[in-house]
């Protein structure tokens, strides 16, 4: 089983991905870590990542998930997914993924992210993210990620078919 998180940055795909990881078992990929060396150097010069460049870096995203459910029978994505095209290009290279949206309220977002230290999606890059998260178009599962992980956990549960795979 394949699970893609995907939602705004500060939504908590992340912290849902360790719950997968901690609790259930999926081995968990860390959408940032496939950030080239010449995406972080423009995202720190405060700049937007070209298409060209998104769409390599999904490419490779692709090609992990796959491997890392050949090894393991269960692996979780996370990932912002700004573009259509993007969620697109995954949802046809693995179309047996559930895709799952992290959805929480923007009061709550932007105080997580006022407490992140040291990491490049900072407040000002969440915002220039916002105006370019394209609407979802793909079918999809939703977590409301306002509580805690006890409410995650229930909604993962209802999700999965009532527990762990």
């Amino acid at each position: 089983m394949i699970i893609v998180l995907f939602g705004k940055t500060g939504s908590g795909k992340s912290f849902i991905a360790n719950i997968l990881h901690k609790d259930y078992g999926f081995p968990y990929l860390e959408g940032d870590s496939f950030f080239t060396d010449e995406m972080m150097a423009i995202i720190n010069k405060g700049g937007v990542i070209s298409q060209e460049l998104r769409d390599e870096f999904v490419h490779s995203m692709i090609a992990a998930t796959l491997q890392a459910e050949r090894d393991h029978d269960n692996v979780v994505l996370a990932q912002l997914f700004l573009s259509d095209k993007n969620r697109r290009q995954v949802q046809q290279s693995i179309p047996e993924a559930i895709w799952i949206y992290v959805d929480v309220t923007p009061h709550i977002r932007f105080s997580r992210l006022q407490a992140r230290k040291g990491h490049f999606a900072d407040i000002d890059y969440a915002k220039k993210m916002d105006v370019r998260f394209e609407p979802i178009t793909i079918g999809c599962q939703k977590i409301n990620n306002d509580r805690n992980a006890g409410h995650i956990k229930s909604q993962l549960n209802a999700i999965l078919g009532g527990g762990k795979p």
